[in-house]
């Protein structure tokens, strides 16, 4: 089997653009780290409001997606590919308000896609896990967040 890997980059950067138009009333979202103005307003906890964010993290790529066979000789033509979007707010309530904003945006992701010049059906966005929703305790007051775990299921499209 030929290793032709799908283009992670691109289909990540194509989720977080997603999930910026999506969640533009409220939610701010950082691809690998927090958003510049998302949190305490002025850097500075427990003044002014909290601005919602949700960071965008890669996690594991498969291939063959589950339940799809290996072909033998051919490139890869489906994978499942994960992330986390680990998702922040003032509150327990807030943390958990944005999770489910976040993860309603991320199934709302549509295809076809094109990915390093190759086409892909997006097969469906799969909802794995929501996280618990724990204090972070390193500022006083604390900000609370959780996490959303979802994977996008692509197959290479047929030439026609």
């Amino acid at each position: 089997m030929r290793f032709d890997p799908i283009d992670r980059t691109a289909l990540t950067t194509t989720l977080v653009n997603h999930l910026s138009t999506a969640l533009q009333t409220g939610v701010l979202v950082g691809r690998g780290f927090a958003p510049p103005r998302g949190g305490w307003a002025n850097g500075q906890p427990g003044v002014g409001s909290f601005q919602p964010y949700t960071v965008v993290r890669t996690s594991r790529a498969v291939t063959p997606a589950p339940g799809e066979p290996v072909r033998i000789g051919a490139a890869l033509s489906s994978w499942l590919c994960s992330y986390r979007l680990n998702c922040f707010g003032a509150m327990e309530s807030q943390a958990e308000d944005t999770a489910v904003q976040v993860a309603n945006a991320a199934t709302d992701l549509s295809g076809p896609l094109t990915l390093g010049g190759v086409q892909w059906t997006l097969q469906q966005v799969l909802l794995n896990a929501l996280g618990d929703v724990i204090p972070n305790n390193s500022t006083d007051p604390p900000y609370w967040q959780t996490s959303v775990d979802v994977s996008l299921h692509l197959s290479r499209a047929q030439p026609r």
